[in-house]
């Protein structure tokens, strides 16, 4: 469904950026324990066995089938059938199955994106065997109930008919990428316009099963309370009935996003106006990628009252209520994306002070105490972040759907430990620009 915008405040930065620190707790040490492997059908997947948790993890990605690798007009597919895959399944209706997940004691959910369709599970040891069949039956014998499929497409049409008020997200993952992406594959975002959104149909979801839900483009991670052979005979249960297919090819090309000076204006009559702001930055696979994650922490991650946005629009100036930045790490494009709210008056003044922030760190830079705080503040995060089971499985799932392996969480702590303050200041200077900047403003008085 919807990226939300709790999520990528809290969340986001802990998880993709983390220093390397000499005195990790144990549960973190344990994430050396990852293993490549390979289930009998040939899908890679990372393991690690966790006997401290009585709980599973189960994180399977189809790539190359999100929003992106659609056809004209059905941007919106993937998302849809996010939804429409628990419309039902098998013999189960779609209350049965709610109240059968329920049941299981177990968290399952699919979430769809520009660039992959990914299903999560979290279920206790006890009653593995079922849910993962049951998950089986979800994936092979969807059922797409009318009645239900209705009031889904309905829910998500009504967002996108009204973003502003519908969902936050929207403003994200729908109207800026149509302005920084344009007529590239990522310019419809996630879910395309209302219009073609309402033309989505039974069939295109059956379509969308045959072409994407396949093995051949197939990865995941099996985390927990379980054992290697196990999980290789869960993971063949699981695909169990769902084809080959493929191969599947990576068809979009990367883009640099196009930001100019632009300020784009959604007036709704509130008291409050939300704005959003774009800049350039690092992508995933750069050598300066951690030098921009480092900085991105500097400069405005959200939970830290002394990063630049908030001691001094907050703090200092009083002009803000909340706000920060985060890094949106797409598979062929990566963007800073900001976000703050303040009163309609002062929204000139917050858009000018910002831009006076942006100036400072690309003359000046950050201090030397700056970056060693946010190292330390790093290295703090890794503790809450991998602390446990589920964490661990989700850090390594995201980083495989960027391509990494066993070794990502030491290649990420070495990245991070390495940027000295040279080179921060250097990538600051010739990535920052203050006066090229995509601003969308929600809110105000027309």
């Amino acid at each position: 469904m919807i990226r939300f915008l709790l999520f990528f405040l809290v969340i986001t930065i802990n998880v993709v950026t983390i220093g390397r620190c000499s005195n990790i707790n144990p549960a973190v040490e344990k994430s050396y324990g990852v293993k490549t492997m390979k289930s009998k059908s040939g899908v890679n997947f990372l393991f690690r066995q966790d006997p401290d948790t009585q709980l599973v993890h189960i994180r399977i990605a189809f790539k190359y089938s999100g929003a992106a690798y659609q056809e004209k007009g059905k941007a919106g597919l993937a998302n849809f059938f996010s939804s429409a895959i628990f419309c039902g399944c098998g013999e189960y209706s779609s209350v049965q199955l709610e109240r059968e997940i329920e049941n299981l004691s177990a968290i399952l959910g699919c979430t769809a994106s520009c660039d992959a369709i990914t299903f999560a599970m979290t279920v206790p040891r006890l009653v593995l065997k079922k849910a993962v069949l049951l998950l089986n039956t979800i994936l092979t014998k969807p059922a797409f109930e009318k009645d239900r499929l209705r009031l889904v497409q309905n829910s998500i049409l009504a967002q996108l008919q009204n973003y502003t008020r519908g969902s936050v997200g929207l403003v994200s993952s729908l109207f800026i990428p149509s302005i920084i992406f344009e007529s590239h594959p990522y310019g419809s975002g996630e879910t395309g316009t209302a219009e073609d959104f309402a033309k989505l149909s039974v069939d295109d979801l059956h379509k969308y099963k045959a072409d994407f839900i396949n093995i051949s483009n197939a990865e995941a991670c099996i985390f927990g309370n379980i054992s290697a052979e196990e999980a290789t005979d869960v993971l063949g249960t699981l695909l169990n009935g769902v084809p080959v297919g493929g191969p599947h090819k990576d068809t979009v090309m990367d883009i640099d996003p196009i930001i100019k000076p632009m300020q784009k204006w959604v007036y709704e009559k509130t008291p409050q106006s939300t704005i959003w702001f774009v800049l350039k930055t690092a992508g995933y696979h750069s050598p300066k990628r951690y030098s921009a994650d480092v900085l991105g922490v500097i400069f405005g991650k959200s939970t830290l009252f002394n990063s630049r946005i908030m001691s001094q629009l907050r703090t200092k100036e009083g002009l803000i209520y909340g706000g920060g930045c985060y890094i949106l790490h797409l598979n062929h494009a990566s963007y800073l994306l900001g976000v703050l709210k303040t009163e309609n008056s002062s929204v000139p003044k917050t858009i000018e002070l910002l831009k006076k922030i942006i100036e400072d760190l690309r003359v000046n830079g950050v201090t030397a105490e700056e970056l060693d705080f946010a190292k330390s503040h790093l290295k703090g995060s890794a503790v809450v972040a991998l602390g446990t089971s589920a964490g661990m499985c989700d850090f390594f799932f995201r980083e495989m759907l960027h391509g990494g392996t066993e070794t990502a969480l030491d290649d990420l702590l070495n990245g991070i430990s390495a940027v000295q303050l040279k080179e921060i200041n250097a990538f600051a200077a010739e990535t920052l620009d203050e006066n090229n900047m995509l601003f969308v403003v929600i809110g105000g008085t027309e």
